[in-house]
């Protein structure tokens, strides 16, 4: 993605509002198909490029536009290749990593996923606490669900939350963004319930849920050293009455497709990757990367299988395919 001026045709590779020569308004330009026109293989190791070797790609999109491009796939001079919609699997997980704004980054991730089929009237809800979660990623998020036929009636935000205290940050949080203000935050320990069997087990959901369209799950990356670990799953869990150990089982053991959970979307927010040791010592890598899929159990394998940590046994059977414009590089991001 790059931004060119619509009265002169400068370009910029950074967001910019406006020309600097002219004044011009500038318009985003997404090219989908690139042809590699010169190409340099890198042998010798430095920083933040320590896995070699690697070759870099002078690449030249359908306008013209030259670009470069890190990767460990062979190419040759003269090839093709293109950026379509790569979540063509349930168990592809998109990543994406910030180069100029984290605006430009979220708008790839989205369009890399494909449509999301909203209607006017579907009914979407937000699982995030707001408190640990970056406002700036929320405020893309329903923005893009907006640009996509949602209507802010029937878009809401909600968690289980601790205790008052943790509600009222929330709220201190949603009224500084105009956009977020709008949105209804709810208690899921203050809903509702009803119980759904399903199998062998009963599921007490908050009936917030059961009347959702679409569920979207925005995690922060938080990971263990030295216990097992499911990301999105405990999020999940967590939404849930009861025991989070007992939900997580039940969780983990649900089919893509299930009359429990509403479609869902997940977003891990890994700009700054926390893992913590067995003395609950924390180590956090910048990664500036984020992830997206539609089923969670694929992203938690993935996070577990590039961020090194040791994944819940309830993965053992779970497959996930990385995806993205620079998937073929993120393969050790720490």
């Amino acid at each position: 993605m790059y931004y060119r001026c619509t009265a002169c045709q400068q370009t910029w590779y950074y967001p910019i509002d406006r020309c600097v020569f002219c004044h011009q308004p500038v318009t985003r330009v997404t090219p989908e198909k690139f042809t590699i026109r010169a190409l340099t293989e890198v042998q010798i190791p430095s920083r933040e490029h320590q896995k070699v070797p690697y070759t870099v790609l002078l690449l030249e999109d359908e306008h013209g536009q030259t670009h470069t491009r890190k990767t460990f796939q062979s190419y040759r001079v003269g090839e093709t290749i293109e950026d379509t919609t790569a979540a063509a699997s349930q168990r592809t997980v998109i990543a994406t990593k910030i180069r100029y704004s984290l605006d430009e980054a979220a708008d790839r991730l989205f369009r890399l996923m494909g449509p999301l089929s909203i209607e006017n009237k579907s009914k979407i809800a937000i699982l995030s606490s707001c408190t640990d979660s970056d406002p700036a990623l929320l405020v893309l998020l329903v923005d893009h669900l907006l640009k996509n036929g949602a209507q802010t009636d029937n878009i809401t935000i909600g968690e289980r939350f601790a205790d008052d205290k943790a509600i009222t940050k929330a709220k201190k949080i949603l009224a500084g963004h105009p956009l977020l203000s709008e949105l209804e935050l709810v208690n899921f320990s203050d809903e509702a319930h009803e119980t759904i069997p399903f199998r062998r087990s009963l599921f007490d959901i908050p009936k917030r849920l059961i009347g959702s369209d679409l569920l979207i799950t925005l995690t922060p990356l938080a990971l263990q050293t030295a216990k097992e670990n499911a990301l999105i799953s405990s999020h999940l869990a967590g939404v849930f009455p009861g025991q989070r150990g007992s939900n997580l089982q039940k969780i983990a053991e649900l089919p893509f497709d299930n009359p429990i959970l509403p479609k869902l979307l997940c977003l891990i927010d890994a700009r700054v990757a926390a893992i913590s040791d067995d003395q609950d010592n924390d180590r956090t890598q910048r990664t500036q990367l984020l992830f997206l899929g539609r089923d969670f159990k694929a992203m938690d394998k993935c996070m577990c299988k590039l961020f090194d940590v040791p994944e819940h046994t309830l993965l053992a059977n779970s497959q996930y395919q990385l995806a993205g414009e620079e998937f073929d590089v993120i393969q050790s991001p720490v």
